[in-house]
């Protein structure tokens, strides 16, 4: 008879309960999802007595916590790789950015002003490589008349070349990879 009284004790608390929520719910846009949740949670309720006597609570009780279990193993592998991810991306960047730093200040030395300069990597973290080198270069030099004008094109077209040779030796990339833009 106490095991009645517990279980109908338990269903009057679990009503009031319920009815306290669905009348604190700010809209009704979230209603049915709450009336969903409470529905399973009124089912296990009625259900109780009836797994005590078959002895199916234990195991109940025993599958839900190793899937609780299970579940937030997952989660926190996941966030781990997911941190790990933003690090390593975080690393790339940083990498590129000192490449391209490098590159404009080898450029200024030429007297070869650097407009925009990409640099993609490739490889993993422990051992990332320059894959392609992009940048747009123009001549800080103004020519005063036409014909200076076709030689300093030239000097500054051989300026490039070298430039190109050199950054193909430095960072290890096939010249063919190096793409300058005027």
């Amino acid at each position: 008879m106490e095991a009645i009284y517990d279980w109908m004790r338990n269903l009057a608390f679990f009503f009031i309960f319920m009815t306290a929520i669905l009348n604190c719910l700010p809209s009704n846009q979230y209603r049915k999802y709450v009336q969903f949740f409470l529905g399973i949670v009124l089912l296990i309720l009625l259900s109780k007595p009836l797994l005590k006597l078959v002895n199916l609570d234990s195991v109940l009780d025993d599958k839900l916590s190793s899937e609780t279990l299970e579940q937030e193993l997952k989660s926190s592998r996941n966030s781990a790789y997911s941190v790990e991810g933003v690090q390593e991306g975080l690393l790339e960047d940083a990498y590129a950015k000192e490449i391209e730093g490098q590159i404009s200040d080898m450029f200024k030395e030429q007297e070869i002003q650097v407009d925009e300069i990409k640099v993609t990597l490739k490889g993993e973290e422990d051992n990332l490589q320059v894959e392609k080198i992009s940048l747009s270069a123009s001549n800080m030099q103004e020519p005063l008349y036409r014909e200076e004008g076709d030689d300093m094109d030239r000097n500054f077209q051989r300026k490039l070349d070298e430039a190109k040779t050199k950054l193909s030796q430095v960072y290890e990339v096939d010249e063919s990879h190096i793409d300058i833009s005027r």
